[in-house]
């Protein structure tokens, strides 16, 4: 069964967002406010409002038994048929006509508007016919003679129908641009999220990874620190355990290179007797822990203690001993016990910076 004829009155045509309305509710109104500005939508007069999903109703302003006051009788029945006889009409999804379940309700309102406009031309050109037939003397029928003054309901149904057709399509076109840039919109808003939540993880990862990376790299230098530490405590364990022995044998080598001569002896021939013994404490114990606890051959000038005032570019074997513990043991006192050296020896290789000027029992140290 064929939907009812869009060109019924008036033609004027309303647009809602749903499909729910019934008939009885679609012919409650002659038109519908639009949900954007709330105008009227006359399709009739070229302007259409309310672009949401197009839903067009055709209604009519007149009563159903007589046909619009700018339309005969004939050219009424003629064009919109015997099924005008609804009170309102939707182009739903569920209209009756070819393609509508396609095209949806503005694509089907198209359709319908253009399938009466063809209909309507097909009218005309069988006035036309008639005109030509008339023209060459033909005598007209009492049936011809009824569509031949039809001509001026059918170019004003034609004309309307045209308006509405165009109207019709600049709302599907604009509807349609509409719902591309929406969707394009959506998309590019979509786009931008994913983009930013892929950036967002790609920090996070990157983060993550530097702060794993940290904190091995903090892990392997605590490490590397104990273990350092463990190798000087026991380094330092070693040299404690030798330096009582060390000593001993440096003293008890100075003691008796000094009893050995048959005289006191004096300065330089002291510093040559003591020359030995002290440089191997001080090379066994100072520049041993020095030299390995900075990774380095040579000292810097810094760290050299007051008590070893020598030249920072040489090696220890290179040393002057004029220049070390030989040079400040002089002038001191010639009687030299066993006890007393033993304590200066021991001295000086812990702690050789702690010697200073001014006392009876420590050496004076050179340049103070």
């Amino acid at each position: 069964m064929r939907g009812p004829d869009p060109t019924q009155g008036i033609l004027r045509a309303d647009l809602r967002p749903t499909y729910g309305h019934t008939q009885s509710q679609a012919a409650a109104s002659d038109h519908v406010h639009s949900p954007r500005d709330g105008g009227r939508s006359d399709l009739a007069g070229g302007v259409l409002q309310g672009k949401a999903r197009v839903v067009a109703r055709v209604s009519y302003r007149d009563s159903l038994s007589s046909p619009p006051a700018w339309c005969d009788a004939h050219a009424w029945h003629g064009v919109a048929g015997p099924t005008a006889r609804h009170e309102g009409f939707y182009l739903g999804p569920s209209a009756n006509t070819s393609g509508t379940r396609t095209m949806g309700p503005d694509g089907a309102a198209v359709l319908v508007l253009t399938k009466r406009a063809r209909a309507c031309r097909k009218k005309l050109s069988r006035v036309q016919e008639l005109e030509a037939a008339s023209a060459q003397g033909k005598v007209l029928t009492s049936e011809q003679l009824p569509i031949l003054a039809s001509k001026p309901g059918l170019v004003a149904v034609l004309d309307e129908l045209s308006k509405l057709e165009e109207a019709v399509r600049e709302a599907v076109k604009e509807e349609r641009a509409e719902a591309r840039q929406d969707g394009f919109t959506a998309g590019l808003q979509e786009g931008q999220e994913s983009e930013r939540q892929r950036s967002e993880q790609e920090l996070l990862e990157l983060r993550e990874q530097l702060n794993a990376e940290r904190d091995q790299h903090a892990a392997e230098l605590e490490a590397a620190r104990q273990q350092h530490a463990a190798e000087l405590e026991a380094r330092d364990a070693e040299h404690e355990q030798k330096l009582p022995a060390a000593v001993d044998a440096a003293v008890s080598a100075a003691v008796e290179a000094v009893q050995a001569k048959p005289s006191a002896p004096d300065a330089e021939q002291l510093k040559e007797l003591l020359r030995e013994p002290l440089m191997k404490i001080i090379q066994l114990f100072y520049f041993s822990q020095l030299f390995d606890s900075f990774r380095n051959p040579w000292v810097a000038a810094s760290e050299v203690p007051a008590c070893l005032n020598y030249d920072t570019h040489l090696p220890p074997s290179e040393v002057r001993w004029e220049d070390t513990i030989g040079a400040w043991l002089w002038p001191w006192s010639w009687d030299i016990q066993r006890q007393q050296l033993r304590s200066v020896l021991t001295s000086c290789a812990r702690h050789p910076n702690e010697w200073s000027a001014g006392t009876e029992t420590r050496p004076r140290a050179l340049g103070n």
